[in-house]
């Protein structure tokens, strides 16, 4: 509707594929005066522009098209959103300490008697370290920021974000923990193995789920991921009646 306002103001045909600028020798530049309806107004004029190359966004500049911008996605995981994101004033490592005296337990004591020996906790301690990310530079020039007709910074803020997204869920789940992130992958154990490298049966994921210890299993946080490959494979499982075993809920 702005853009309609605008061309009503100027006496201007939008669908007009020249435009008459007049004699480029006697043109001014910045805010030019010009009568509109017996008001005089103030417009810019711009000179000089390069023309932008196929594919690096000069299919945004208004020449007549779909005023939308599709975008490709590409699901990219959700460690991130899972975790608990603890933020540092600095890069310096931060040792997290454990404690570990699930092998102890308490043991009947003889009345008039003494403790024998002492057991203590087991503490010891994660170290987390700090790496830098890059985005990758995406260069963009002002002529284009300012003529597209979408909101580019707005958009290439974002398209950088999600690259941040991509590279976190590779090191978060598969980091070798040399020079980059443990991924939970790497860190983790073996709950069960299943007797086909390439498929598992419902039996073998139950007993991969219980293999978590309850004191786990019962956490509000506690929860189960895998490839949305595997997921499909456990959605197709079904009982001797052809019903699916997953169901809602």
């Amino acid at each position: 509707d702005e853009h309609k306002e605008a061309c009503r103001e100027l006496a201007f045909n939008p669908t007009t594929k020249e435009i008459d600028l007049g004699d480029p020798t006697e043109r001014r530049y910045g805010p030019e005066a010009f009568l509109c309806g017996g008001v005089q107004k103030q417009r810019e004029v711009r000179v000089g522009l390069d023309v932008a190359t196929s594919g690096a966004a000069k299919e945004t500049i208004p020449q007549g098209f779909m005023a939308e911008l599709e975008q490709k996605t590409l699901a990219y995981g959700s460690v991130r959103q899972v975790c608990r994101v603890i933020g540092t004033a600095t890069g310096n490592s931060m040792p997290w300490p454990v404690v570990d005296d699930t092998g102890n337990v308490a043991a009947i004591l003889a009345e008039a008697t003494t403790i024998s020996t002492s057991v203590d906790p087991t503490f010891s301690a994660i170290t987390f370290l700090a790496y830098k990310l890059s985005s990758k530079p995406v260069f963009a020039s002002s002529e284009i920021l300012q003529d597209s007709a979408f909101n580019l910074g707005s958009y290439l803020a974002e398209a950088i974000g999600v690259r941040f997204g991509r590279g976190e869920n590779v090191y978060f789940t598969t980091g070798t923990n040399s020079s980059q992130p443990q991924g939970v992958v790497n860190c983790s154990g073996t709950g069960v193995t299943s007797a086909v490298a390439t498929a598992f049966t419902p039996d073998e994921l139950l007993g991969l789920i219980h293999s978590l210890d309850p004191s786990y299993r019962a956490l509000p946080s506690a929860g189960f991921m895998m490839h949305d490959t595997s997921l499909l494979y456990c959605r197709k499982f079904k009982d001797a009646n052809g019903q699916f075993l997953w169901q809602p809920g």
